[in-house]
């Protein structure tokens, strides 16, 4: 697997975009359970995936 995304950089941004919805659907069933803590972290990383695949777009 890694080996693919070595050879095929443009990959990344789109397997991370996947990681972001499913940190998305994670993030929502946290916040309806009122896990306002594990939710804020799960926000906080999904925050800073987008700001990769932003970086990796541009660059």
């Amino acid at each position: 697997m890694l080996g693919l995304l070595k050879n095929n950089r443009y990959l990344i941004p789109k397997i991370i975009s996947i990681c972001l919805l499913a940190n998305g659907i994670v993030f929502y069933l946290y916040t309806r359970k009122r896990r306002d803590l594990t939710a804020r972290g799960i926000f906080l990383i999904t925050l800073l995936y987008a700001i990769v695949i932003l970086l990796l777009k541009i660059i």
